[in-house]
């Protein structure tokens, strides 16, 4: 699977935190973990995780209060850390690791639908940091990915009749695709010097059929 775009936070920004591990938590643990924050009095029910996504969650095996500097995680369930008073033992968790899935497996669409634009995939930005359009994709994606295979289904609640709750979001990524590989948005990244790519990148609707207006959005590969 290809490296994510973005990170789990920015996957929460979007669709909220509580939603977003609702959809990722197939078994149900109904575990939420906490940023870590420093100086803080954490007890033995307590459950954080780092600031960037890893797959791990901790709890502290010796309650007590954390330190100014977030610690250096370990990389392995059943590892600790000391952080100030704090001991902390790594478990799995299990809703980070089904986003980083949701992360790589959408980034991995978002380079085979560029794959005859003028980038050069896998996208690699020009600057210190990704385009905010890719990061927002790859977001927006992944969200739509976790809520589908959940397989959540949602009612409206005037007609009963079932309704794909994300389904503007699954259109708004679509809409960002075609943009992209027609050249009405211009992404800040590395550029493909083949020759003829211009010419693919003008056939995009070949790729991606032109929205006809309704609500299925099932076109879209998320």
């Amino acid at each position: 699977m290809s490296t994510p775009y973005c990170e789990m936070s920015d996957v929460e920004d979007i669709f909220g935190i509580e939603n977003v591990r609702k959809w990722a938590d197939l078994d149900n643990q109904g575990i939420l973990p906490e940023a870590w924050e420093a100086e803080t009095e954490y007890e033995a029910t307590d459950y954080v995780r780092p600031s960037t996504a890893t797959g791990l969650m901790f709890y502290p095996s010796t309650p007590g209060k954390s330190s100014t500097t977030e610690p250096t995680w370990p990389d392995g369930a059943g590892e600790t850390v000391v952080d100030g008073e704090v001991t902390w033992t790594a478990v799995i968790d299990k809703v980070a690791v089904r986003v980083l899935k949701a992360l790589k497996v959408t980034a991995g669409r978002i380079d085979d639908h560029l794959r005859s634009s003028v980038y050069a995939v896998p996208l690699t930005a020009t600057g210190e940091e990704m385009s905010e359009t890719v990061i927002n994709l790859n977001a927006t994606m992944a969200g739509v990915w976790l809520y589908e295979k959940r397989g959540i289904e949602d009612m409206d609640p005037d007609t009963g009749i079932p309704i794909h709750r994300l389904s503007w979001h699954k259109k708004e990524a679509r809409r960002v695709l075609k943009e992209i590989l027609s050249g009405q948005i211009e992404i800040a990244c590395v550029k493909d010097a083949t020759d003829g790519i211009l010419a693919q990148a003008s056939n995009a609707d070949t790729r991606l059929a032109p929205d006809s207006g309704a609500e299925d959005v099932s076109d879209l590969n998320v």
